[in-house]
């Protein structure tokens, strides 16, 4: 019954117009009638705009393709983030164990978070913003995308895409999103190369650290050494962080070079311990 709907279901794409992995699909489910005969859901290739050719499936298909328990132990493995499909049926040692919880639907959200409660699943992540929370999602998509042998499926009909095969307004937004996370996460790494870090040892022993900024040459201006200072700024993403930064004992945060659009530098303090004129010292407390 089940490979009757799906054939009715592609009348107007001939077999040519398949690839060679969509075509195994349908051979799959039409020998394996029996393990599935209660599903109804089907599956179409549609031409988009751009003239791509796209497979789109229903939640309810991609829902049986979650290993042997559910479909025979030779079923593929369909991972969905973002609304895209993927075949990970060569990872089925790790996607038919630990990961099982990512197969069957779209969990984005759990690519972020790790986070199956009560076995409910989540694919919205807009109320992640522009942040890294969101590129941590949109970063496990480009790995499926990019995986040697995880293959392109199609596109699952949701938050994503429609039954057309065409982005979401929901979608448009998340790569509105991530292009401004990127253009974020560009300026904290620009402000980062600015910054000359100091040279850290862990002295387990003692509990301790060394803080040496004595490696790096003398301040150019002033011919004085570098002295390490607890360097505070706010990223680019709205947070505060900290790193040990070496640079001239005189420096104030206004002495440092002009930051990127949307970091500010907020303080250049001297370590707890240390004195001003240091080029090194050994603190007992944990660097942030």
């Amino acid at each position: 019954m089940l490979s009757l709907l799906l054939a009715a279901a592609v009348t107007s794409v001939s077999t040519a117009d398949i690839d060679s992995h969509t075509q195994w699909i349908f051979l799959w489910w039409n020998q394996n009638d029996a393990a599935h005969n209660a599903t109804e859901a089907a599956t179409r290739q549609v031409t988009l705009p751009t003239g791509e050719r796209v497979l789109v499936l229903l939640p309810q298909h991609v829902a049986n393709f979650r290993g042997k328990k559910f479909g025979g132990p030779e079923s593929p493995l369909y991972l969905v983030i973002l609304g895209e499909v993927f075949d990970v049926s060569t990872g089925r040692d790790k996607y038919e164990g630990e990961y099982g919880q990512f197969l069957g639907h779209d969990a984005s959200r759990s690519f972020h978070t790790g986070e199956f409660k009560d076995d409910e699943v989540r694919s919205d992540i807009l109320d992640f913003g522009a942040t890294q929370k969101l590129l941590d999602v949109t970063g496990w998509r480009d790995f499926y995308r990019k995986h040697e042998t995880y293959k392109f499926v199609g596109r699952v009909v949701g938050s994503y895409y429609d039954r057309d095969g065409r982005a979401t307004a929901t979608l448009e937004e998340v790569e509105r999103l991530k292009e401004t996370a990127l253009t974020r996460q560009a300026a904290d790494a620009a402000f980062g190369q600015t910054v000359l870090g100091c040279n850290m040892k862990h002295v387990a022993a003692e509990h301790s650290t060394v803080i040496d900024c004595r490696s790096h040459p003398a301040d150019a201006g002033s011919g004085l050494p570098l002295t390490p200072r607890l360097l505070t700024w706010r990223t680019a993403f709205g947070h505060e962080s900290q790193r040990c930064a070496c640079v001239p004992a005189h420096w104030t945060p206004a002495d440092m070079l002009p930051p990127p659009d949307g970091v500010a530098v907020l303080k250049l303090d001297v370590y707890q311990g240390c004195q001003p004129a240091d080029s090194w010292c050994n603190i007992y407390q944990h660097l942030g």
